[in-house]
C-alpha cells in the first residue's frame, strides 16, 4: 500500500509540472503579415472607356475595326439617319430662300433710307427759303408730310429686315441642331487610342445607350486592382508592389500603389467567371509601373503588395 501511494504521489507531481508547459505550447501567437496579394488588370490610368450611341437604329456603316488606332473625333460607325438628313436638306432650301428675302428687305431699307435723307434735305431747304419769303408755307407742309411718310416706311422696312434676319437665324439653328442630332446617330472616338473591342456589324440593330465596345486611351498604363476587405486597411499609397503572372511566381514587373479607393466595393469584372464572385467586398487600388512596360492591355496579373 505504501509503495502504491508513493507511485500515485509522484505521478501526480509529474502531471502538475507538465500541465503549464502544455498550456504554454497551445497559446496563440499573432502572425505578422508582411505581404498582401491582390488581383488586377493592365489598363489606361483612366480605365477603359465604354462606347455607346445615343440613338437606337440599324447600323449603316462601320468605319473602324477592333484593334484599330483612332484619333479623337474619328467616326467609328453610323446608324441610319435618313429622316434627319432629309429634314436638314429641306431646311437648307428654306434658308436659301430666307436669305434672298432678307437681301431684298435690306435693299428696300437702304433705298428708303436714301429717299428719306433726300426728302429731309429738301424739307430743310424749303423751310430756310420760307423764312426769307422765297417759299410758300403750303409747300413746306407738303414736304414735311413726305418726310413723315418716308420715316414710317423706313421704320417698317427696318422691321421687315430684322424679322427676316431672325427667321434666317432660326432656320440656321435648326440646321445646327439637326447636325447635332446626326452626331447622336454616330459613334465617335472620344479620345486618341485603340479600339479594344467593337461589337457591331453593318445591318445589325443597336439599342440606344447600349455598350458597343471599349476604347483604350493613349495614356499611362497602370494596374487597376482589388484587394480583399480583410486586408484593405493594411495597404497604403507608396507601398511597393511585385507584379507576377496570374497563377505563377514569375515576376514580370514591379511598381508602387499610386491610388487607393476610400471605400469598399463589390468585386468587379476582374472576376470573369460567375462562380468567382462572392459576397465579400474589396478595396480598389492602382499600381504605377516603376519602368516602361510592354505588358498588353487587359493582361490579368497578381500584385504582391509589400507592407
Amino acid at each position: 500500500m505504501l509503495i502504491a501511494a508513493c507511485i500515485w504521489h509522484f505521478a501526480g507531481c509529474g502531471n502538475s509540472e507538465s500541465q503549464p508547459e502544455r498550456q504554454s505550447d497551445t497559446t496563440a501567437r499573432p502572425i505578422e503579415v508582411t505581404q498582401v496579394v491582390g488581383i488586377g488588370k493592365v489598363e489606361p490610368r483612366s480605365g477603359l472607356r465604354e462606347l455607346a450611341i445615343d440613338q437606337a437604329g440599324i447600323v449603316r456603316e462601320v468605319f473602324k475595326a477592333e484593334g484599330d488606332s483612332v484619333k479623337k473625333g474619328d467616326l467609328i460607325l453610323s446608324v441610319d439617319s435618313d429622316q434627319i438628313a432629309l429634314q436638314t436638306e429641306n431646311l437648307q432650301i428654306q434658308l436659301k430662300r430666307q436669305n434672298e428675302l432678307t437681301a431684298q428687305a435690306l435693299a428696300s431699307e437702304r433705298q428708303l433710307a436714301a429717299e428719306l435723307r433726300m426728302a429731309e434735305s429738301e424739307w430743310q431747304t424749303s423751310r430756310e427759303l420760307a423764312m426769307d419769303g422765297a417759299e410758300t408755307e403750303q409747300n413746306v407742309q407738303s414736304l414735311a408730310k413726305d418726310v413723315e411718310v418716308l420715316r414710317a416706311q423706313y421704320q417698317g422696312a427696318k422691321n421687315v429686315t430684322r424679322s427676316n434676319q431672325l427667321a434666317g437665324r432660326e432656320i440656321t439653328n435648326q440646321i445646327e441642331q439637326n447636325k447635332t442630332n446626326i452626331r447622336t446617330y454616330s459613334l465617335i472616338a472620344s479620345d486618341d487610342g485603340v479600339l479594344v473591342s467593337l461589337d457591331a456589324k453593318k445591318g445589325r440593330a443597336v439599342e440606344a445607350f447600349a455598350v458597343l465596345g471599349q476604347l483604350a486611351s493613349d495614356e499611362e498604363r497602370v494596374i487597376h486592382g482589388e484587394v480583399d476587405e480583410l486586408f484593405a486597411h493594411r495597404i497604403k499609397i507608396g507601398d511597393k508592389v511585385t507584379i507576377v503572372k496570374e497563377g505563377s511566381d514569375q515576376q514580370i514587373a514591379d511598381g508602387e500603389i499610386i491610388f487607393l479607393s476610400p471605400i469598399l466595393q463589390d468585386k468587379s469584372i476582374f472576376y470573369d467567371k460567375p462562380g468567382e464572385v462572392s459576397d465579400r467586398r474589396v478595396r480598389r487600388f492602382k499600381v504605377g509601373f516603376s519602368q516602361d512596360t510592354s505588358i498588353l492591355i487587359n493582361t490579368k496579373v497578381e500584385c504582391i503588395i509589400h507592407l
